[in-house]
């Protein structure tokens, strides 16, 4: 036992440190392909809001480049083509014609007023006319102004005196110097709406929007002044009686800063500072956004990449240098819950890894059920040898004994003779048998053997194969009786007769080494048994000692038997039942240890019925 043993240690030992090593590789192409799922979530994650930032940056590059490229006269609701850069229209001649603000009728979107401020004048909307101007607008066709209530109420957020202190000053300070400010002709030039001037305002607002989008631009803003010089056909005369201090408008050039966004109590703001050099001629224009809408509007514009987004403002130099702020304008976005692709718990490593933990424990239990077959047969190897040694000992010693006397006329008296003679004809017989249940058991092993079926009836069967049967059964000191109904023996059966032969021989033969032992009544029985299905029943039962427990487990395994056990028992190597098993089964049948017989032994036989 001691070589199984260290053969079945090392397999354990050799499978142990195989499923060891598949663990560590397994943990750790585990946690490799958790920390490339969570990289490629973060990426997909961090790609739709660089997605979400850059689509609200393009809409918001579109809103403050107009803004930029609005020309300063628009912020006047009505101007005059040589003093636009005037604080009022104090100067103007009767009768002189006065261009109508686009921004009059037309407010922009997303924005809730435009205004303006002279240092030391109050906030002025080009929505929102001068009073001695606001009947002659309606008068003239132009629409009711619509800023009235908004610029009531960023007086009111900019305080009372607005434009001579207060919070406007906030303003002032966002406001960008004019020292980097484009440089622009007066009212009245042609050059004004060139395509190179809407170019720079865009650029200039720090926009790298290409060369194609620059022209696009450019060519918006040149169809917006067409509108416009549309629009200033319907000239508003001034009223007579206002004073006359005529200036040259081509002589003027005026600085306009670029537009500054800056939060002020909440609100967002774009301003800008206008400089025609001189003290008098300096203001400050500015936009109102309408930050709820806006907001709601990009917000919605990025719903399919970022659904809970949140867009908060950058109020301090730190809000706005963190990520994911916009370029455009001090807005930060807060991202929330971004939804990425569906997390599959079987990626293909994994499956991979489940495959490869599938295959090496079929591999482990493969090999192990082949070593265990491998020792098993082994060990079945050792104990037939031990067996068929002690089997053959006894007939060969027996041979060479009564053969030497035999020879050397040891015997003179010819009835002792005889018995001995007798005696060596019984141990050929036996060893015959030995050496043909060896053969057939190894050609149904190799599977070469091979059948001759015929249809015969049952009985006819049972007289074919009765004289041999009863010999071995008259040998043993047994009475053989025939048990049947005639009916069931006229049930034809397809079989080989030679081997029902050899079954019922070997059943016969145990039961004649075994039944002998006991106390019972020495008779051995034959039974034709009523039809089961497509089989017909053939019953060998004897009044022995019957099977016990301990060995009924391996009752049809082949060369169970060791030395031990056939010299302490009747001789054998352990090979009947296992050989008429698998020769019943080769016929179609089957053998089977009856259980409920308690008096002796008992097997029945299955054998095919003739169709």
């Amino acid at each position: 036992m001691k070589r199984p043993s260290h053969t079945w240690l090392a397999f354990g030992v050799v499978a142990l440190v195989a499923m060891l090593s598949l663990g560590w590789l397994t943990r750790a192409v585990l946690r490799l392909d958790d920390a490339q799922r969570v990289a490629a979530v973060d990426a997909e994650r961090e790609e739709r809001i660089r997605l979400a930032l850059w689509r609200m940056d393009s809409a918001l590059a579109l809103l403050v480049a107009d803004e930029n490229a609005r020309a300063p006269e628009e912020f006047a609701s009505f101007y005059h083509p040589a003093r636009a850069w005037s604080a009022s229209h104090a100067g103007l001649a009767p009768g002189s014609v006065l261009l109508p603000s686009p921004l009059l009728a037309t407010p922009s979107t997303n924005v809730r007023l435009h205004f303006e401020f002279f240092p030391g004048h109050d906030l002025s909307s080009p929505e929102v006319p001068p009073p001695q101007l606001r009947e002659l607008a309606l008068a003239q066709g132009q629409p009711a102004p619509r800023g009235t209530e908004n610029l009531d109420k960023l007086g009111a957020l900019l305080g009372p005196t607005a434009a001579k202190g207060g919070r406007c000053e906030e303003l002032v300070a966002a406001a960008r110097s004019t020292d980097d400010a484009t440089t622009r002709p007066g009212v009245g030039s042609p050059n004004l709406w060139s395509n190179g001037s809407a170019g720079q305002q865009i650029a200039g607002n720090g926009y790298d929007l290409g060369q194609s989008e620059l022209l696009a631009r450019a060519q918006n803003v040149q169809n917006a002044q067409q509108g416009r010089s549309a629009y200033a056909n319907n000239r508003v005369a001034i009223p007579e009686g206002q004073p006359s201090r005529p200036r040259d408008a081509m002589a003027v050039e005026l600085k306009v800063g670029r537009m500054s966004p800056v939060w002020l109590a909440g609100e967002l703001f774009l301003v800008r500072r206008v400089d025609d050099g001189t003290a008098a001629g300096r203001r400050f224009q500015g936009v109102w956004i309408d930050w709820p809408a806006l907001r709601g509007s990009l917000v919605e514009s990025i719903r399919d990449l970022v659904p809970d987004a949140e867009l908060l403002p950058a109020m301090s130099v730190a809000d706005a240098s963190a990520e994911r702020h916009l370029a455009a304008l001090p807005v930060r976005l807060v991202p929330g819950l971004v939804p990425g692709s569906p997390w599959t718990a079987w990626s293909p490593l994994r499956l991979a890894l489940v495959a490869a933990w599938i295959g090496i424990v079929v591999a482990i239990l493969a090999i192990g059920g082949l070593l265990r077959g491998a020792l098993d047969l082994s060990e079945r190897r050792a104990e037939f040898v031990s067996a068929v040694t002690h089997e053959l000992r006894t007939p060969l010693t027996t041979f060479r004994l009564y053969s030497e006397m035999l020879a050397d006329d040891m015997v003179p008296d010819p009835e002792q003779r005889r018995q001995y003679l007798g005696t060596l004809c019984a141990e050929s017989n036996r060893l015959g048998h030995l050496v043909e249940n060896v053969l057939a058991y190894a050609r149904l092993e190799r599977g070469s053997a091979r059948n001759r079926r015929e249809r015969v009836p049952l009985g006819v069967l049972v007289e074919r194969v009765l004289p041999r049967l009863g010999d071995r059964a008259r040998a043993a000191g047994l009475e053989l009786q025939v048990d049947a109904d005639p009916t069931i023996l006229a049930t034809e059966v397809d079989v080989d007769v030679g081997v029902v032969e050899q079954i019922l021989f070997n059943l016969v033969d145990n039961a004649a080494k075994y039944a002998t032992a006991g106390n019972g009544e020495r008779k051995l029985h034959i039974e034709a048994l009523p039809e089961r299905g497509k089989w017909a029943l053939l019953r060998v039962r004897d009044h022995g000692q019957g099977i016990g427990a301990d060995v009924e487990g391996r009752l049809f395994e082949p060369f169970h038997r060791s030395a031990e056990k056939a010299a302490g028992s009747a001789p054998g190597v352990g090979l009947g039942l296992a050989l008429c098993r698998n020769l019943s089964r080769s016929l179609g049948g089957d053998l089977r240890h009856d259980r409920g017989v308690r008096d002796g032994a008992a097997f029945v036989l299955s054998l095919p019925r003739a169709a």
